[in-house]
């Protein structure tokens, strides 16, 4: 059989930016092999429900008319039910040999065992086209570097194989119409979804030079052992050459975010990346920052040239909290980063983690008093403390199984803080005056009275009610100056705009 004939559909549940099965799409398609990608469910904020019976029947058909020989899914830790499911049913009705793969199966992969042909480990690059090869030419891929392969009643776990060194030999993620379809609920929809986006997240990284407790990162280092996880960097003329790829593959998008975990690179990167980005992109772009990592030269050298939003994780109510849960440090620099981004008229927004079983009055006080001393207005993203498997929290807080993502399927509804979550009346009091902080015309001695009062911890009803009317006010301005910017599509509307979904920011 011809590499052209052996066909590849891989499967991605609830999301469709889903950069690792676009790669592996262009890993293969480079190789000589088809591929196909399925997106399954686009992911709604806090609103992800497990599918029924009938949309499992049209997901199976829909990959039994692509007439695959082999069948992989990519997924995270909340999606291991569905994953089981379908693997499931394409053993029993198709009879394919299938590969899982994606973080969960990384870190978990004795979960697939029994479930999977195949259970990939690890940066999969390499290992999928191997597979394929394999599984085309009749041969043994039992000794595939990173791959658990199923025989019988026993499985074979080869070591992890070893971390791609340079990344500019991986190809573009695989962009546009072709090969591509989405299901939405029980209708399939031909093409790429994201062929009207307007806000597209790219890479220029991978890895993280950081090991904070709550992250993937960190849980990598210990998949990989001696190697770590290390922080791998892309040229600047692979990303910039990436970036306009998909710009014409993709001709809506206005704007770039740089979704890397920490957007930290050489000074002659910067300065290269500086010197061209206006020039042969000019568009605006946001990054993800550590307080640490980016100083205040580097935003002014970056502001210069497009960057209008940097998204900055304090994540901890104290310095203790920080450092003993979050293995986090930079807290002491969070201030100066702020007024630093205020004085440049960057648009930050600071990413919290609330509902931590371990906290206590003094450590929200401690946040409270960070909070201070930040130059208003500014927006936090609140996120609501999930526990994912193999991370330092499962360790800390002596998570029982139930409790850990996989089983516990949480963070579907609760990932991105609400007020709508049942919680005790004091904490939730505690989550809608951080919410209301960031306010221009919210006082910090009303928000010190309101968290002090003993009436409004028993009953907080009154704060949350503010609370959600601020936080539809905000929205409405922020998809305002959206829709002046061309970024506003329908789908974010419908992924945000819900009442019982507000996100508390």
């Amino acid at each position: 059989m011809s590499a052209a004939r052996f066909h590849v559909v891989l499967v991605t549940p609830y999301g469709t930016i889903a950069s690792g099965p676009r790669l592996l799409a262009a890993v293969l398609k480079r190789a000589g092999f088809s591929c196909d990608v399925i997106f399954f469910n686009r992911w709604i904020n806090n609103g992800v429900r497990m599918p029924d019976r009938r949309e499992i029947d049209i997901l199976l058909d829909t990959i039994a008319a692509r007439k695959p020989n082999l069948v992989g899914l990519s997924f995270g830790s909340p999606y291991l039910a569905w994953a089981r499911w379908v693997l499931a049913e394409v053993r029993d009705r198709l009879g394919v040999p299938t590969v899982a793969g994606g973080i969960h199966p990384t870190l978990k992969p004795a979960d697939l065992h029994g479930h999977a042909d195949f259970v990939a480990v690890g940066e999969g690059e390499a290992l999928l086209v191997e597979l394929a090869t394999a599984l085309r030419d009749g041969g043994d891929p039992t000794d595939i570097a990173g791959l658990h392969v199923r025989q019988g009643l026993r499985t074979i776990e080869n070591p992890v194989s070893p971390l791609i060194d340079d990344l500019d030999t991986l190809p573009f993620r695989d962009f546009g119409d072709e090969g591509k379809m989405t299901q939405y609920g029980r209708r399939v929809v031909p093409g790429d979804p994201l062929r009207r986006e307007r806000w597209l997240r790219v890479h220029a990284s991978r890895g993280c030079p950081f090991a904070c407790a709550y992250c993937y990162n960190a849980s990598l280092k210990k998949v990989y052992g001696a190697q770590g996880n290390r922080h791998r960097i892309h040229s600047v003329d692979w990303t910039i050459a990436e970036v306009c790829y998909l710009l014409k593959v993709l001709p809506a998008v206005r704007r770039i975010t740089f979704d890397d975990d920490t957007f930290i690179f050489p000074q002659r990167w910067l300065d290269e990346f500086c010197r061209r980005w206006p020039e042969e992109v000019g568009l605006p772009f946001d990054i993800l920052a550590h307080p640490q990592a980016v100083t205040e030269s580097h935003l002014t050298q970056l502001r210069k040239v497009g960057l209008v939003g940097v998204q900055v994780g304090i994540q901890a109510a104290s310095r203790a909290e920080a450092a003993d849960l979050y293995e986090r440090t930079g807290l002491d620099k969070t201030v100066a980063f702020a007024h630093a981004c205020r004085d440049l008229g960057i648009d930050a927004v600071y990413d919290l983690i609330l509902d931590n079983p371990q906290s206590g009055d003094a450590d929200r006080e401690e946040l409270l008093d960070l909070l201070e001393q930040m130059p208003k207005p500014y927006r936090l993203f609140l996120y609501s403390l999930n526990i994912f498997p193999q991370t330092g929290i499962e360790d800390s807080l002596a998570a029982p199984p139930e409790a850990v993502e996989g089983r516990s399927m949480r963070s579907l509804r609760q990932f991105r803080l609400t007020l709508a979550w049942p919680r005790p009346a004091k904490e939730s009091l505690f989550a809608a005056l951080i919410s209301l902080a960031g306010h221009r015309g919210v006082r910090y001695s009303w928000i010190r009275r309101a968290w002090a009062s003993e009436r409004l911890r028993r009953n907080p009803r009154p704060v949350v009610a503010l609370a959600y009317g601020l936080g539809w006010f905000r929205l409405g301005v922020m998809a305002l100056r959206m829709l002046w910017r061309g970024e506003l599509t329908g789908y974010k509307i419908r992924e945000y705009a819900n009442p019982k979904r507000l996100l508390t920011q």
